[in-house]
């Protein structure tokens, strides 16, 4: 179970992980790359396009210059920078140098492009970098904190930070400018009443705002990170348990219907025939449960009916074998007459004739109660086969009437069955009449709508209803009579039975208006053929 649960897990959370964890493999990542990068070069083609206008029209070497003048007149930053001095992998470099438009996002979003065929590359920021973002967003503040400062005696300063310090998430103090080390650009930023931002190695942030001179206002260990991280954290994991714990309860019962209907296999399969599957209706194999067992009263029947025509066979074989011991043994005396021994040699072709005949039919039935063979299933005009038997059969039994009434859909109609079998089991029952009929047998064929029916009827003594249930058993006769050679083994009928389940019919029993047994043979004219054949 928990090699299965495991195998679940991977193939539900790797993928998972792999897609939204941001790695360079990551098919989001890839598709937001290419989805931004056809944007941005759609949409800035034509400003790159004019810049390059006009840098043509002077000498390379005033390109930083008229590069830096249009700067002031874009929002973010448009900068012409040195290729080899980008911060590109080899594929972004090649690209670049291509003529590519290139989106980078180290530290913010930037398209370049190439000028010409030189070695520089217009950069456009298509957001604000860190520096700009910190410095947006704290000149207000310090702003306000500076006129509050200018009201107060330079004295007090450090007194009033010192108070309004637990309202901010960073330190605040005072620098003299002899404490400071700033670039010269980041001192004419200072100059110009912007705040310097300096982003440290931990990733916090210091921002310098300029005071009274020679005062400094510091903010520093600024933390410019969002906590979403956290969250999205936090949010996976319980994303991932509460995935987990639905998978688990899944797999569980799952893993348990199929212990329980393993384990019932196995001791089914050592001979504990009764035993059957227990699988709730809500189990994901109840189906599969409910089949077994289908299979399970199946094979049960099957073996208990083998169990039983084996003993039957074996009860019938004795009495020919009793009889041809006994025939072997008097024709070996010396005090058997002629007479005598002629009559034992009439005995031994008899019994030898009805163990032939008991194993040809025993061979019959277990022929007919496998699955049907689709090879045997041929079109044919089942009318015309039943007139020639029934023909044959009234030269052998001339003392008999044969009626036999056919509708007229079925005289040229052609059938898909298997004649051979069809014609086997009329054989079946007139020879069950024959032994049964004071004068007349009567053979209908009919049709009516989709089922087609064969029935022999004669104007014998009948059976009881209490016979009908057993008189399709293999071996049974009415009353558990003795089986002598002239009355069969008692497998005629089953033979019948089986041929017509063969052609998923049915066969059944009735009162007769001629005042015998009425027998018939139902199966649907258009026979839904299986798959496979029988072996």
């Amino acid at each position: 179970m928990l090699k299965a649960f495991a195998v679940l897990w991977l193939a539900v959370f790797m993928p998972t992980l792999f897609l939204i964890l941001p790695t360079g493999l990551s098919p989001i990542g890839l598709i937001n790359t290419y989805v931004e990068e056809n944007y941005y070069e759609k949409t800035y083609r034509g400003t790159f396009y004019l810049i390059e206008q006009q840098l043509q029209a002077v000498p390379s070497a005033q390109w930083p210059e008229v590069v830096a003048g249009l700067s002031e007149n874009f929002g973010y930053s448009l900068r012409l920078q040195q290729i080899e001095a980008l911060p590109l992998d080899s594929d972004q470099q090649q690209k670049l140098m291509a003529g590519t438009y290139v989106l980078t996002t180290t530290d913010h979003s930037m398209l370049l492009h190439r000028v010409e065929n030189s070695p520089w590359a217009l950069s456009l920021g298509l957001n604000p970098s860190l520096t700009e973002h910190v410095s947006r967003n704290s000149v207000g503040t310090l702003h306000l904190l500076a006129q509050s400062m200018d009201a107060l005696p330079v004295t007090k300063w450090p007194q009033y930070l010192q108070s309004v310090s637990p309202q901010f998430p960073f330190s605040l103090t005072l620098q003299t400018d002899e404490e400071l080390v700033l670039s010269a650009t980041e001192n004419e930023t200072m100059v110009s009443g912007q705040p310097v931002v300096q982003q440290q190695p931990d990733g916090l942030v210091t921002v310098y705002y300029r005071l009274r001179t020679p005062y400094v206002l510091k903010a520093d260990q600024i933390d410019i990170q969002y906590p979403l991280g956290q969250y999205y954290v936090l949010l996976l994991i319980t994303f991932v348990i509460c995935i987990s714990a639905a998978m688990f309860l899944w797999v569980y019962p799952l893993w348990r219907d199929l212990n329980r209907l393993a384990v019932t296999a196995n001791d089914f399969g050592e001979g504990r025939l009764e035993l059957r599957a227990k699988v709730s209706r809500s189990s994901t194999v109840e189906r599969l449960g409910r089949s077994f067992n289908q299979m399970a009263d199946s094979i049960e029947e099957m073996i208990l009916g083998q169990r039983e025509m084996t003993n039957a066979i074996a009860h019938d074989l004795r009495t020919p074998l009793y009889r041809l011991r006994f025939a072997f043994e008097m024709l070996g005396s010396e005090e058997t007459t002629t007479a005598q021994k002629d009559k034992y040699e009439n005995v031994i072709r008899a019994s030898i004739d009805d163990l032939d005949h008991l194993i040809n039919q025993t061979l019959v039935l277990s022929r007919y109660s496998r699955i049907a063979d689709v090879s045997q299933f041929k079109a044919c005009i089942l009318a015309q086969q039943v007139e020639r038997e029934l023909a044959h059969f009234q030269d052998e039994h001339t003392d008999l009437m044969i009626d036999y009434h056919c509708c007229e859909a079925m005289r040229g109609s052609a059938l898909i069955v298997d004649s051979r079998a069809m014609i086997r089991a009329l054989n079946n029952l007139l020879s069950n009449a024959g032994r049964f009929a004071r004068t007349t047998i009567r053979v209908s064929l009919t049709c009516q709508g989709d089922q087609c029916s064969l029935v022999v009827e004669d104007d014998g003594c009948g059976l009881p209803e209490s016979a009908w249930n057993k008189v399709f058993e293999p071996f049974a006769q009415e009353n558990n009579a003795p089986r002598e050679r002239h009355s069969g083994h008692g497998l005629g009928l089953a033979i019948v039975q089986q041929i017509a389940i063969w052609h998923k019919g049915q066969v059944s029993i009735h009162h007769s208006a001629l005042g015998g047994a009425n027998f018939t043979i139902v199966w649907p004219k258009q026979m839904p053929l299986p798959v496979t054949s029988a072996v």
